[in-house]
Formats: structure tokens, sequence, C-alpha cells
């Protein structure tokens, strides 16, 4: 399946495939603030080479994925350093909490 558009936080991630003049495609993936101007911040741009349009459009949107993953480690990473006592987020916690049994 193809993702459209992964917000995170105050940023989109966006991503497409473009013709390129040799007959191929290019990726391209925008990242943009999310508020009134829609200011791009990040563009990234790769070739496919020559596959089926349909084909360049899921790589365009594994890379978005990849790169939202980057910024959402990125944002983790930066409350993890405001956390007072250096308490780690959840989505960085080793293990699960212990399950609990069930008794009537």
């Amino acid at each position: 399946m193809r993702v459209q558009t992964i917000a995170i936080a105050n940023l989109l991630v966006t991503s497409t495939a473009v013709p390129d003049s040799d007959g191929g495609f290019l990726w391209a993936v925008f990242v943009t603030e999310r508020n009134p101007e829609h200011r791009s911040i990040l563009e990234r741009r790769g070739t496919c080479g020559h596959v089926p349009r349909g084909d360049a459009l899921d790589i365009a949107a594994r890379m978005a994925r990849e790169i939202a993953i980057g910024l959402a480690v990125l944002a983790d990473d930066a409350l993890a350093s405001r956390t007072a006592g250096g308490v780690a987020p959840l989505a960085r916690s080793a293990a699960p909490p212990p399950a609990t049994a069930l008794t009537e």
C-alpha cells in the first residue's frame, strides 16, 4: 500500500515519483512544516531506474517511511533529553510491562 502523507508532530512527509529525462523515474520525498505557509524544510531525491510508475511510487513511499522513521527517532531523542530525571519515553523502553494474571 502506498503512503500519501505521513504526519509527525508539526511535519508532513510526502512522496512522489517523477519521470526522468532518460525514460526512468526519480523518487522525491518532501518534508514540510504544518503551518499556514507549508514551508518546505527538506527535500530528498533519488533514481528508481527503468521501472513501471507503480513500482517507482512504491520506492518513493518506502523512502518516505524511512525518512519519517528517522524524524521520529530524532523527535524521541529530543524528548528524552528534555525529560526530567533521565526517564526514557515509552517508545524506547527495553522491556514490556509484566503481564498480570486475571483471577475470579
